[in-house]
């Protein structure tokens, strides 16, 4: 299966974005650890969306590990880009296989 230019480049704003919201959630969690503030009322459904992100990326990082030689490089990689590096680890065609 070939990627077309305009998937391209949507994996590639994928990846800018993940990548920033996964930093800014490990900053956010950081903040919390660290002062130990009360989180409002109104942020609470945002931070349990970010830590749910977090142990997904987390996970996927994992899983990635396990099918590479490269195993830190590429779960750091995976772990903040996302699913989108899952794709590029697993291409659709050998999926369906």
């Amino acid at each position: 299966m070939k990627l077309e230019p305009s998937e391209k480049k949507n994996y590639h704003a994928i990846k800018i974005l993940s990548i920033v919201l996964v930093s800014i959630a490990i900053a956010l969690e950081t903040w919390n650890l660290i002062t130990r503030a009360e989180i409002a009322e109104h942020f609470t459904v945002i931070v349990t969306l970010e830590r749910v992100m977090l142990i997904s990326h987390f996970v996927e990082g994992i899983i990635s590990a396990f099918y590479t030689e490269n195993k830190l490089k590429y779960g750091i990689y995976v772990f903040f880009v996302g699913t989108v590096g899952l794709l590029e680890l697993f291409p659709a065609k050998e999926l369906k296989e």
